[in-house]
Protein backbone atom coordinates (compact mmCIF):
# COMPACT_ATOMS: atom_id res chain seq x y z
CA UNK A 1 0.00 0.00 0.00
CA UNK A 2 1.34 3.41 -0.92
CA UNK A 3 1.13 6.42 1.35
CA UNK A 4 -0.05 9.93 1.04
CA UNK A 5 -0.56 12.70 3.49
CA UNK A 6 -2.78 15.71 3.79
CA UNK A 7 -2.65 18.70 6.07
CA UNK A 8 -5.49 20.41 7.89
CA UNK A 9 -5.29 23.26 10.36
CA UNK A 10 -6.93 23.82 13.73
CA UNK A 11 -6.10 26.94 15.68
CA UNK A 12 -2.32 27.14 15.81
CA UNK A 13 -1.77 23.45 15.05
CA UNK A 14 -1.16 21.84 11.66
CA UNK A 15 -2.55 18.31 11.57
CA UNK A 16 -0.64 16.03 9.21
CA UNK A 17 -2.77 13.00 8.35
CA UNK A 18 -0.72 9.97 7.25
CA UNK A 19 -2.72 7.73 4.92
CA UNK A 20 -1.40 4.26 4.09
CA UNK A 21 2.11 2.98 4.76
CA UNK A 22 4.95 5.00 6.25
CA UNK A 23 8.10 3.22 5.13
CA UNK A 24 11.29 3.64 3.12
CA UNK A 25 9.44 4.29 -0.14
CA UNK A 26 6.86 6.73 1.21
CA UNK A 27 8.54 8.52 4.12
CA UNK A 28 10.32 11.16 1.97
CA UNK A 29 6.96 12.56 0.81
CA UNK A 30 5.79 12.95 4.42
CA UNK A 31 9.09 14.54 5.41
CA UNK A 32 8.92 17.03 2.56
CA UNK A 33 5.32 17.98 3.26
CA UNK A 34 5.79 18.34 7.04
CA UNK A 35 9.01 20.34 6.75
CA UNK A 36 7.33 22.69 4.26
CA UNK A 37 4.47 23.20 6.73
CA UNK A 38 7.00 24.03 9.48
CA UNK A 39 8.98 26.33 7.21
CA UNK A 40 5.72 28.12 6.40
CA UNK A 41 5.42 29.01 10.10
CA UNK A 42 3.27 26.18 11.46
CA UNK A 43 5.69 24.92 14.10
CA UNK A 44 3.20 22.93 16.20
CA UNK A 45 2.16 19.72 14.49
CA UNK A 46 -0.04 16.77 15.28
CA UNK A 47 0.92 13.73 13.21
CA UNK A 48 -2.28 11.69 12.84
CA UNK A 49 -1.58 7.98 12.34
CA UNK A 50 -5.25 6.95 12.40
CA UNK A 51 -5.15 5.90 8.72
CA UNK A 52 -1.55 4.64 8.79
CA UNK A 53 -1.60 0.95 7.92
CA UNK A 54 2.11 0.21 8.49
CA UNK A 55 5.16 2.05 9.80
CA UNK A 56 8.77 0.89 9.88
CA UNK A 57 11.95 2.30 11.43
CA UNK A 58 12.44 4.65 8.47
CA UNK A 59 9.03 6.15 9.23
CA UNK A 60 10.01 6.63 12.88
CA UNK A 61 13.24 8.30 11.76
CA UNK A 62 11.29 10.73 9.59
CA UNK A 63 9.06 11.62 12.55
CA UNK A 64 12.20 12.41 14.58
CA UNK A 65 13.52 14.63 11.76
CA UNK A 66 10.19 16.48 11.70
CA UNK A 67 10.32 16.89 15.49
CA UNK A 68 13.85 18.31 15.36
CA UNK A 69 12.87 20.89 12.76
CA UNK A 70 9.76 21.93 14.71
CA UNK A 71 11.68 22.28 17.98
CA UNK A 72 14.45 24.24 16.26
CA UNK A 73 11.73 26.75 15.33
CA UNK A 74 10.22 26.86 18.83
CA UNK A 75 7.43 24.37 18.17
CA UNK A 76 6.66 20.76 18.94
CA UNK A 77 5.21 17.60 17.41
CA UNK A 78 2.67 15.30 19.02
CA UNK A 79 1.53 11.95 17.71
CA UNK A 80 -2.00 10.61 17.45
CA UNK A 81 -1.67 6.83 17.53
CA UNK A 82 -5.06 5.27 18.21
CA UNK A 83 -3.94 1.68 17.74
CA UNK A 84 -2.16 -0.30 20.44
CA UNK A 85 0.41 -1.65 17.96
CA UNK A 86 1.45 1.92 17.04
CA UNK A 87 1.80 3.00 20.66
CA UNK A 88 3.74 -0.17 21.47
CA UNK A 89 6.22 0.65 18.68
CA UNK A 90 6.83 4.11 20.18
CA UNK A 91 7.24 2.57 23.64
CA UNK A 92 9.64 -0.18 22.50
CA UNK A 93 11.84 2.42 20.81
CA UNK A 94 11.48 4.67 23.87
CA UNK A 95 10.06 7.39 21.67
CA UNK A 96 7.09 7.76 24.00
CA UNK A 97 9.48 9.80 26.16
CA UNK A 98 10.37 12.01 23.19
CA UNK A 99 6.90 12.53 21.70
CA UNK A 100 3.58 13.07 23.42
CA UNK A 101 1.59 10.11 22.07
CA UNK A 102 -2.21 10.33 22.21
CA UNK A 103 -4.47 7.29 22.02
CA UNK A 104 -7.64 9.31 21.54
CA UNK A 105 -8.65 10.89 18.24
CA UNK A 106 -7.75 14.55 18.69
CA UNK A 107 -8.14 15.52 15.04
CA UNK A 108 -11.87 14.78 15.13
CA UNK A 109 -12.37 17.30 17.92
CA UNK A 110 -10.03 19.90 16.42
Amino acid sequence: MQSSSRVTYSGEVAIVHVIGDLDVSTAPELRSRALTVIDDGWTNLLIDLTACAFMDSIGLGILIAILRRARSRGGDVEIQAPFEQQRRMFALCRLDSVFVVHAENLSETA
